[in-house]
């Protein structure tokens, strides 16, 4: 969610959950909010960078490892770059390192998302997802990439 302070600064809330069970994530909260700046926002058209900035809470549960919970910073990105006749390419990406020991616990996110219309309004889409982080055993693992294809619909085709 954004809300609009002055044109280029919103503020932002970011709530999200995942859980992953071949990893031994029997949940995780992640939630931020914070301050963004926009430095490209093109209106009418889906070409915008974005770079928020804020405060997070991780709250997570390993199973019979363990939990974990802490306070973090929350830096992000977020992009878009419309290439016309409906071909988007969009990122983003968060990084959520502990407030008080950054190397301790940490989590990082990042996708990748190129879009190419079939006809309206399905699209195919190819969807590249890293996520990294910090678990406390090596049981749970650190990395994991994922790449889709996917058939998407276009409910704002341009």
């Amino acid at each position: 969610a954004e809300y609009d302070i002055t044109d280029p600064f919103y503020l932002f809330a970011r709530p999200a959950y995942e859980f992953d069970k071949p990893r031994n994530i029997d949940y995780r909260w992640y939630p931020a909010a914070g301050i963004g700046y926009r430095l490209i926002d093109k209106e009418n058209e889906r070409t915008f960078l974005h770079f928020p900035v804020g405060i997070g809470y991780i709250d997570e549960d390993f199973g019979d490892i363990g939990t974990d919970s802490f306070i973090s910073w929350y830096f992000g990105l977020s992009g878009s770059y419309d290439f016309g006749r409906g071909m988007v390419l969009s990122a983003w990406a968060l990084y959520m390192p502990k407030i008080d020991d950054p190397g301790d616990d940490w989590l990082l996110r990042t996708e990748l998302d190129f879009s190419v219309p079939l006809f309206d309004p399905i699209a195919v889409r190819l969807r590249l997802t890293n996520v990294n982080d910090n678990n406390p055993t090596p049981e749970v693992g650190e990395n994991k990439f994922t790449a889709a294809i996917l058939l998407s619909l276009m409910f704002n085709p341009p």
